[in-house]
């Protein structure tokens, strides 16, 4: 495969094909007679050439994918919604009383003053700090309930009497502890890459602003929280392509995280309603699953005002799980390997057809883990051809169980 960015997208060289393509080319300058066994200095940097192109092949795959708001993540997903009048929601600070014993005369600087660090702080056991809202003074003997700020966004319940922590120490204060978190002063975390993806795709403001697939595509998301993915290939050919579309027809693939039989109607009254009349569905009937394999395709059927019978088809999309195995170390401490592999499974979830490439996986390492060096990473879909990018068929959403996660600590 060239490198070449064209109507079918951008496509780089895999490693397997840098790797021959180097060897010939080494073949060619000092003739077939050199030694190219795993061990030489040649072939060690021949790999080294490979892994730098690879590297640069990676960034150019995530840079193409930015542009896409279906696969943009973090402040260039903000950038990219932007665009269709969209801002994520932005996260919540907790507040909560605390109780602070003074045994001298004290001025508690608060945030209504004084610039974060700069004020007296206060913690509990897992590092959340908090600063008060306003500056308070005291004097020996008070014991003064005053609101606290965490310092960070998002939900945090704090337990009465786990805030003990002064991490300000000053002259006459003594001690600090907290009453429970009410629930209506609990903040919220800011909107996930997922979640605004969605909102993107599914805001009532923008149906009529795409073509009838995004409105057809947004209408099904409307019909509940469960449905957490919708894709819709079309194709444009007048025979059936590759993926058994018929001509001029569509593939709908939904992310279910409820079916039953009133959701099954919803969405069959939405394609009914927002398909142009006539498009065909692709439909595999019997052929979509064998004995004892779980049926992905669904078909609801539906009468029609005039009487006529409707039969709407879409894919249930289905999970593809992937391997992984990461080498790497941490500097200066043990390497907790059930952590390593709690952050790969959690934090790299692409959404159906989102490419899934190490780059990712290497980001919310270093994200989550502080001080950690990593030596090599790769991803397989079969624990065999280890590669560095994963692109999903249209009715799979990608998954690294832990199960499937080898880590091997690194021996400096």
């Amino acid at each position: 495969m060239p490198n070449i960015l064209d109507s079918n997208g951008l496509q780089v060289n895999s490693v397997t094909e840098l790797l021959n393509n180097l060897i010939n080319s080494f073949n060619t300058i000092y003739g077939a007679n050199i030694n190219l066994d795993q061990n030489t200095p040649d072939a060690q940097l021949i790999n080294v050439i490979s892994q730098l192109m690879v590297s640069y092949g990676e960034l150019l795959q995530d840079i193409n994918a930015s542009f896409d708001p279906d696969q943009a993540v973090g402040v260039i997903l903000d950038q990219r919604v932007k665009l269709n009048g969209i801002t994520r929601k932005q996260g919540t600070k907790t507040i909560t009383n605390i109780k602070v014993t003074f045994n001298g005369s004290a001025v508690l600087k608060g945030q209504d003053l004084y610039p974060i660090e700069e004020c007296f702080k206060v913690s509990d056991n897992s590092g959340n700090a908090l600063v008060p809202v306003t500056t308070t003074s005291g004097v020996d003997g008070n014991e003064l309930t005053i609101p606290f700020v965490a310092i960070n966004y998002g939900a945090l319940n704090f337990t009465e009497g786990t805030i003990t922590n002064i991490d300000t120490p000053i002259a006459g204060v003594e001690s600090v502890t907290n009453e429970a978190t009410l629930t209506e002063n609990i903040g919220t975390d800011e909107e996930s890459d997922s979640s605004l993806r969605i909102r993107r795709t599914a805001s009532a403001e923008q149906i009529g602003n795409f073509g009838t697939i995004e409105t057809l595509k947004q209408a099904l998301y409307n019909i509940s929280p469960d449905i957490q993915y919708v894709g819709v290939e079309e194709n444009k050919g007048n025979s059936e392509d590759v993926n058994q579309i018929p001509a001029h027809g569509i593939w709908i693939v939904i992310k279910n995280a409820v079916s039953d039989g009133e959701t099954n109607k919803k969405i069959a009254e939405t394609i009914l309603y927002y398909r142009i009349a006539g498009t065909p569905m692709r439909h595999l009937g019997d052929s979509s699953s064998s004995s004892g394999e779980e049926i992905t395709e669904i078909s609801y059927s539906l009468q029609r005002p005039d009487e006529d019978n409707f039969v709407a088809y879409w894919t249930l999309a289905k999970e593809k799980p992937i391997y992984c195995r990461v080498t790497c170390f941490i500097l200066d401490e043990t390497l907790n390997q059930g952590l390593i592999k709690s952050i790969i499974s959690d934090n790299t979830k692409p959404q159906v057809k989102q490419t899934l490439s190490v780059t990712s996986i290497m980001k919310a390492l270093s994200d989550g883990v502080e001080n950690i060096v990593i030596t090599s990473l790769e991803i397989s879909e079969d624990n065999s051809n280890w590669i560095t990018f994963i692109n999903p068929n249209p009715d799979e959403f990608i998954r690294i169980p832990v199960a499937n996660i080898t880590v091997t600590e690194y021996n400096q």
